[in-house]
C-alpha cells in the first residue's frame, strides 16, 4: 500500500456542521482533558479480557480458523479518508470485533463469530459538511427480536450459547445504542493532520461550544429534558469510571453545572384550532404578546479557520455531536498515520483524549493490542450501561402503578343523528361548514403574510437538538447580491422551528416544522403543518433550485396539485439551503406494512384524482420523472398532491408523458414500486438515503437547467 497527495478534496475549513450547531447546550462539549494512560489501559482492557476467560474452566473457544487472526489487507493505493477506512475495516475492525465479542458475549459459540459489525460510509448524501467520513461499529440484531428494526441478526446458535443475563442486557444495548463508538477518518490534508498532532494545545480548559451568530434576544432555546443515559460505573481495565476521571484530570467528579434554561419562548393563547387538508392553524388573539418581538440582526458570513488549534477544536467538537447523535462513550480521530482515541464523560460533558498514536511506527504489532483492548472497552462499555438502565426501569416499575385515565362523558345528539360528541358541545356536522370556510379565511391569510417575508430564524428542538440560538436564513437570490441589510424588525421575518425528522432523500433531509410570527394584524400566529427540506452539497442544492423553479412554475400555471410553497431560503453562514412548504398529508407509502412490497390500498377516487393530477401537470409539458409512492401524498380529506419536482423534466414530448402517466397506473395498480430510469431499491442493503442517492445520482443530472448555478456549486 503507498499514500498518494494531493487528494480532489478541497481544503479543510470547517469541522463544525450546520447541524452541531442546534446541540442542546446542556449536552454540549464544555472541555479536553489529556489523558496520557488512555492507550496503556485499553491495552491493559484486552489482556484483561483475555486473562479472565483462561481463568475459566467452563469455557472453551472454538478452533481458530486459517487466516482469521491474519486477514489479508486490501492492496490499493491509500488515497483519500475512505480508503484509509476500508482498510481498517478489513484489515482491523472485523479481527478485533470477533474476538472482543466472543471474550465478552459468547464464549461458549460453536464457531468464531462477533456480534458487531464495522459499517462504511462516505459522506454522497451525509448531512455533514464536515472533511471527515464516518465509520462504526454497530451492535447486530439479537435473534429473537420480532421488531421491524433493520438489522443483520445474530446466527441462533451464537445468541443460544449467551448467557440470560447477557441476552438481556444485549437487547437494552441494541435499542438504546446501537452504534456504540465514533470513528472519525479525515481526509488526507495537512490541515487535518497537523491540527490532530496539535491537540495538546487546545486540552485543559473551558470551552465555549461553537453556535450562530444571529442576534435574536427573545429567541431562546426550550426547556428539554433527555433521556437517560448514564456513564459506565467500571472499566475494563479494572477500575472505577470515577475513578479513572478523578486521577486524569485531577478535578472533583461531581457533574458540572449545566446552564438552567429559562424558555422565553412565546407561548400563545390559543383562540381556534382548525384542521384543513392536514395543516393546522392557529391564532392569537392576545395583543400583549406583541412586546415580546424585537428586531433581529444577521450576522456576516462565516470566516474560514486558520489557525492549527481552531481546527482542532472543530474536530474535537464534530467528533463530540457524533457521540452524542449515537449515545456513545469511545471515539477515534484517524487522519493518515497518525490517530487519537478518546471517552466521552457525559455527567461532566468531558472528553479525554489520548496521546498521539503513530501507526507507522507501531512495528511492534502493538496497533492491534490498543484497538482489541478498544473493542472490547466498547462492548464492557454497553453491558455496564445496559445494566444500570435495566436496574433503574425495574425501580420505576415498583415505583408507579397505571391508572388509566376517565373516558369523557359523552351525550347523544339531540339533531337524532346517532353522533356522539362530548357535553356542551354542538355536533361536528353542525360546525363544519362554519369551520371550513373560517379555516380557509385564516390559512390564505397566513400564507399571504409570510410570503414576502424576507427573513427566516430557524432553530431545531427535538432529540439532542435545542438551538441555543437561530441561524438566519434569507429568501434565496440568484443572482447572489447582498442582503440590503443586516437589521429585520418582527413583521419582516418569521421563527421557523423544526420539530421532528422525517427522513432523507436524494436531495437532502426532510423534517416537520412550525412556523410562528407577528402577523400584520398584530396578533401571533402559528402555522404549524409545515415542511422543511434542507440541501447541503453543490449537487443537492442544484437539485433543490430546480425544483424550487419548477414549483414556482406549475404555481403561475394555476396547477393546484403541488403544496403550498413559502420559499427558498439560504443560510447566511453557510451555503446551506431550505425549501419551506406546506405539510400536504401522507404518503401512500406509508401505508406499506412491508417496505420491499409494493402492496397498499388506493381507493377508486384517489386513483382517479392522482391521475387527473399528473394530466394537469403534463398538459404543460412537465414531467415529473420520479413517481413513486413516497411522492404521491394524500391528506386527512381525502384531496391529493404529488411532490419532489427535484428530477422533473420543463419541456418534456407527448410521447414521455403518456409513458409516465402509465407508469403512475402501474404504481396506483402495485406492480410498478420504483421510478421510471430508476433501479429498483432494496431497503435491507442501504440506509434510504444511500439507496435513493445510488438510484437517482447518475439519471438525474442530464434533466436539471443549470443556469442559475451558483458560482460556489
Amino acid at each position: 500500500m503507498s499514500v498518494h497527495g494531493p487528494t480532489r478534496y478541497p481544503k479543510l475549513e470547517s469541522g463544525v456542521t450546520f447541524h452541531d450547531k442546534h446541540m442542546d447546550s446542556q449536552l454540549a462539549l464544555s472541555r479536553v482533558i489529556l489523558a496520557p494512560s488512555l492507550v496503556d489501559d485499553l491495552v491493559t482492557a484486552g489482556e484483561r479480557a483475555l486473562q479472565n476467560y483462561k481463568n475459566r474452566t467452563d469455557v472453551e473457544l472454538p478452533p481458530v480458523t486459517e487466516g482469521f487472526l491474519w486477514p489479508e489487507f486490501p492492496r490499493h493505493d491509500v488515497v483519500n479518508a475512505q480508503s484509509v477506512g476500508s482498510v481498517y475495516a478489513k484489515g482491523i475492525a472485523g479481527t478485533v470485533a470477533t474476538i472482543a465479542s466472543m471474550l465478552l458475549l459468547h464464549p461458549n459459540a460453536p464457531e468464531w463469530m462477533d456480534s458487531m459489525f464495522f459499517l462504511e460510509s462516505d459522506l454522497t448524501n451525509e448531512k455533514s459538511d464536515a472533511l471527515s467520513e464516518d465509520l462504526t461499529p454497530i451492535l447486530m440484531k439479537p435473534y429473537d427480536d420480532q421488531s421491524e428494526r433493520m438489522g443483520m441478526p445474530i446466527k441462533q446458535d451464537v445468541w443460544e450459547s449467551m448467557d440470560e443475563i447477557t441476552k438481556k442486557r444485549y437487547r437494552i444495548a441494541f435499542e438504546k445504542f446501537r452504534r456504540p463508538g465514533v470513528w472519525n477518518v479525515y481526509f488526507i490534508r495537512r490541515e487535518a493532520s497537523r491540527a490532530l498532532k496539535r491537540m495538546e494545545n487546545v486540552v485543559n480548559h473551558m470551552w465555549n461550544y461553537p453556535t450562530f451568530r444571529t442576534k435574536a434576544l427573545n429567541v431562546e432555546p426550550a426547556s428539554l429534558e433527555h433521556p437517560f443515559s448514564p456513564d459506565a460505573l467500571e472499566t475494563a481495565w479494572g477500575t472505577s469510571v470515577s475513578g479513572f476521571v478523578s486521577a486524569t484530570s485531577r478535578i472533583s467528579v461531581f457533574p458540572l453545572p449545566l446552564p438552567h434554561v429559562d424558555s422565553k419562548f412565546i407561548h400563545i393563547q390559543v383562540s381556534q384550532v382548525f384542521s384543513d387538508k392536514g395543516r393546522l392553524l392557529m391564532s392569537s388573539k392576545s395583543a400583549q404578546l406583541n412586546s415580546k418581538w424585537s428586531a433581529v440582526s444577521i450576522p456576516p458570513p462565516s470566516e474560514p479557520m486558520k489557525t492549527d488549534e481552531e481546527i482542532a477544536m472543530s474536530m474535537l467538537h464534530r467528533a463530540w455531536a457524533r457521540a452524542v447523535e449515537k449515545d456513545a462513550t469511545f471515539i477515534v480521530l484517524h487522519c493518515g498515520t497518525y490517530e487519537r482515541l478518546a471517552i466521552r464523560h457525559r455527567s461532566t460533558r468531558t472528553l479525554f483524549l489520548s496521546s498521539l498514536i503513530d501507526v507507522s511506527r507501531n512495528q511492534d504489532r502493538r496497533y492491534g493490542a490498543i484497538h482489541l483492548g478498544l473493542f472490547v472497552s466498547i462492548l464492557f462499555d454497553v453491558l455496564d450501561r445496559a445494566g444500570q438502565i435495566e436496574e433503574r426501569s425495574n425501580q420505576n416499575l415498583e415505583k408507579h402503578s397505571f391508572k388509566p385515565p376517565k373516558r369523557p362523558r359523552l351525550a347523544v345528539a339531540s339533531d337524532g343523528t346517532g353522533e356522539t360528541f362530548e357535553q356542551n358541545q354542538l355536533p361536528v356536522s353542525t360546525l363544519l361548514p362554519t369551520i371550513m370556510l373560517k379555516l380557509n379565511c385564516i390559512h390564505q391569510a397566513l400564507v399571504e403574510d409570510i410570503l414576502p417575508r424576507p427573513l427566516a430564524l430557524l432553530r431545531m428542538q427535538y432529540g439532542k437538538f435545542n438551538s441555543p440560538i437561530p441561524a438566519s436564513f434569507l429568501r434565496y437570490n440568484s443572482a447572489g447580491d447582498e442582503p440590503k441589510t443586516s437589521s429585520y424588525q418582527p413583521k419582516e421575518y418569521f421563527i421557523l422551528t423544526l420539530t421532528s425528522y422525517i427522513g432523507d432523500g436524494s436531495t437532502g433531509e426532510v423534517h416537520e416544522a412550525t412556523i410562528e410570527l407577528l402577523g400584520s394584524d398584530g396578533n401571533v400566529h402559528v402555522f404549524p403543518n409545515t415542511i422543511v427540506k434542507f440541501a447541503f452539497h453543490p449537487a443537492s442544492r442544484r437539485r433543490l433550485r430546480h425544483e424550487f423553479k419548477v414549483y414556482q412554475q406549475l404555481k403561475l400555471l394555476g396547477i393546484k396539485c403541488i403544496p403550498e410553497v413559502f420559499g427558498l431560503f439560504k443560510d447566511v453562514e453557510g451555503d446551506t439551503l431550505a425549501l419551506v412548504m406546506t405539510n400536504a398529508g401522507k404518503s401512500l407509502a406509508s401505508r406499506t406494512v412491508d417496505l420491499q412490497q409494493s402492496a397498499f390500498h388506493v381507493s377508486e377516487e384517489e386513483r382517479n384524482e392522482f391521475i387527473e393530477a399528473l394530466k394537469s401537470i403534463h398538459s404543460q409539458r412537465i414531467r415529473h420523472r420520479d413517481i413513486r409512492p413516497e411522492n404521491l401524498l394524500v391528506s386527512e380529506d381525502g384531496s391529493v398532491t404529488i411532490i419532489d419536482f427535484d428530477r422533473a423534466s420543463l419541456d418534456s414530448s407527448e410521447e414521455t408523458c403518456e409513458e409516465e402517466m402509465q407508469h403512475l397506473v402501474n404504481v396506483l395498480d402495485g406492480s410498478d414500486y420504483a421510478a421510471v430510469g430508476v433501479e429498483f431499491i432494496s431497503r435491507g442493503s442501504f440506509s434510504e438515503s444511500e439507496a435513493a442517492s445510488r438510484a437517482t445520482s447518475q439519471s438525474w443530472e442530464g434533466s436539471v437547467d443549470n443556469s442559475d448555478r451558483d458560482p460556489e456549486d
